[in-house]
């Protein structure tokens, strides 16, 4: 593994892991609100032999920079900051997966950078608008409740929110030493940064109806973080999606069925390099 620091937006100093083969297919991972690039760790550490993975932390959470400015509020900011991490990639096209509050920031980029960089996008549990009526009514209402918990300065209400919010985050129960590693990333990011982002205004549905390259859409039957309809819809609004729903599962689909997870996304990420190949 190597550790890289890039510059984003407004000058941010962003954490980036990378684990090699570095000639291997690049896969950029995003992670989603209060949680970091080590969110990913189990995915890691079962395809990094397969792809060259470059991960992330966000600006205001895990290692990255945490910004006292308003810049958590603008879709540029998001797109600058994950620009700069696939330049790292180099000059060949990426494949994007971005989970939960990440596909927000995936609609970010799209729509400063468009698609062309991008051989691919895998969208998991994705987050597609914020700060409107609309976007409300995607959110299940238990991850509602603990919104003001997760943006509140008393450790009394914020302590029960983010340990609320972890358990939300699959349909089953953790084990206990996975939600203590969650549960510390959630309180490692200030409630100002969670405030400030969840203040956003955004509404990603057209960038995503724009897309010409080949996208997944992955996500569990049981979220309760997003409502399932939410993904659904995305059948529609995405012409060229693919839409698989996981039953029995949550908001997060890549640690709760790891097995069909990885079979799917090396099958696709495979299909766009063997495309790639063809065309050179």
């Amino acid at each position: 593994m190597k550790e890289h620091i890039v510059t984003g937006a407004a000058g941010a100093r962003l954490r980036v892991l990378e684990h090699s083969p570095e000639k291997a297919p690049t896969v950029v991972l995003v992670h989603g609100l209060s949680l970091n690039a080590g969110v990913w760790d189990p995915l890691v550490a079962r395809i990094q032999n397969s792809f060259r993975i470059l991960a992330p932390d966000l600006r205001g959470h895990g290692r990255s920079d945490v910004p006292e400015d308003d810049t958590y509020a603008l879709s540029r900011t998001w797109a600058e900051d994950l620009a700069a991490v696939i330049s790292l990639a180099g000059p060949g096209p990426v494949v994007l997966v971005a989970w939960s509050y990440g596909g927000l920031v995936a609609t970010d980029f799209l729509r400063t950078y468009g698609q062309s960089g991008l051989s691919g996008l895998v969208l998991v549990s994705p987050l597609r608008k914020i700060g409107s009526a609309d976007a409300l009514a995607l959110l299940g209402p238990d991850f509602l409740a603990t919104a003001g918990g997760l943006t509140s300065t008393d450790l009394g209400e914020a302590v029960p929110a983010a340990g609320a919010f972890v358990d939300l985050l699959r349909a089953g129960d953790w084990d206990q030493a996975t939600r203590e590693r969650l549960l510390g990333a959630v309180l490692a990011v200030p409630p100002r940064v969670r405030a400030a982002i969840l203040g956003r205004v955004d509404d990603g549905d057209e960038v995503l109806a724009e897309l010409t390259i080949p996208t997944r859409i992955i996500y569990g039957s049981d979220d309760t973080v997003i409502i399932p309809a939410a993904f659904a819809e995305l059948d529609t609004i995405i012409a060229a999606a693919t839409v698989t729903a996981y039953p029995g599962v949550g908001h997060i689909p890549f640690v709760e069925n790891p097995t069909r997870f990885d079979t799917e996304l090396t099958e696709f990420v495979g299909t766009l390099s063997s495309a790639t190949a063809a065309v050179r």
